[in-house]
């Protein structure tokens, strides 16, 4: 006698299949680009290199961390990171608790005004002169204040504030606390999960900069390491390297492209397991919750 499969049983096969041509997707090229990495520089001119490592060696990775361009270049990431990634958390905050006040006078307006700027913006030439006439050119704040807040990102933390109990709050205003002193001293506490979200949607942002650098950066030694990775892999197989690594005929040129993506990828792929439990959380409630 023939039984009938639960219709849940076949949903779940046909989601891990997808799921694992789509992890699959995801994580053949970069074996492939760290196999290229360490390879021997024939092997991968020749086209023999697969995900796995043809004629192991460390030149590549030994010459991306010997250049002194592209240790400025992390030391300028790193410190934008930090330095952009506090200051848009804390603007957002700041922006997201009054917003999810129901009393606040005047809530509607603010936020469609808000909602306008995620469909329609100045353009990139008004942007670049309002930059320009604050003087801003050529500094790391030119990358950090045209995106202070993402209107995204606004939307969340608004909305996970709004699902905290406003009893809580009303409790410490009763015993005095200000407004500033209930927003760092309970809100922030209990929300540590959309926190940690934000934290890697804009810490990925300005690890990944290289558009707005591109356009508002020409001090080298405020070059990102995307735009140092731009210079390396674009600009020609002789030109890329000796702009990044100086002068030389000894290059592995491949591998040193390979190892120069993999260090700029790395740091994203150590953080994010750290982040990820409260990454799902965050991002599932301040969605959802109202």
């Amino acid at each position: 006698m023939a039984t009938r499969r639960d219709p849940s049983t076949w949903f779940d096969a046909v989601n891990v299949g997808l799921l694992t041509v789509v992890a699959a997707a995801c994580l053949i090229p970069m074996f492939h680009v760290t196999a290229l990495s360490l390879s021997e520089e024939g092997a991968i001119l020749s086209g023999r290199v697969g995900l796995v490592p043809v004629g192991f060696q460390l030149r590549g990775y030994r010459t991306v961390f010997e250049s002194a361009a592209m240790m400025r270049a992390f030391g300028f990431t790193v410190y934008l990171t930090i330095l952009g990634t506090s200051v848009n958390v804390m603007i957002t905050a700041l922006g997201a608790y009054p917003l999810a006040k129901p009393d606040l006078v005047g809530r509607r307006v603010i936020w469609l005004m808000i909602l306008f700027t995620m469909f329609f913006s100045g353009g990139l030439i008004p942007l670049f002169m309002v930059v320009r006439s604050l003087g801003l050119l050529d500094t790391v704040w030119a990358l950090i204040l045209p995106g202070t807040i993402a209107t995204f990102n606004l939307i969340l933390m608004k909305t996970y504030f709004s699902g905290i109990p406003a009893s809580l709050a009303e409790s410490a205003r009763m015993d005095g606390a200000s407004e500033i002193g209930i927003l760092l001293r309970i809100i922030i506490p209990l929300s540590t999960p959309i926190i940690a979200t934000l934290t890697l949607f804009y810490g990925v942002g300005h690890w990944s900069q290289f558009f707005q650098a591109l356009i508002y950066i020409q001090d080298p030694d405020k070059y990102t390491l995307q735009l140092r990775l731009q210079q390396l892999i674009t600009e020609g197989v002789g030109y890329g390297p000796t702009v990044v690594f100086g002068q030389s005929d000894d290059i592995p040129v491949e591998s040193v492209k390979a190892g120069a993506i993999m260090f700029v990828t790395a740091p994203v792929l150590i953080a994010f397991p750290f982040l990820q439990k409260h990454f799902v959380k965050g991002a599932l409630i301040g969605s959802l919750k109202e």
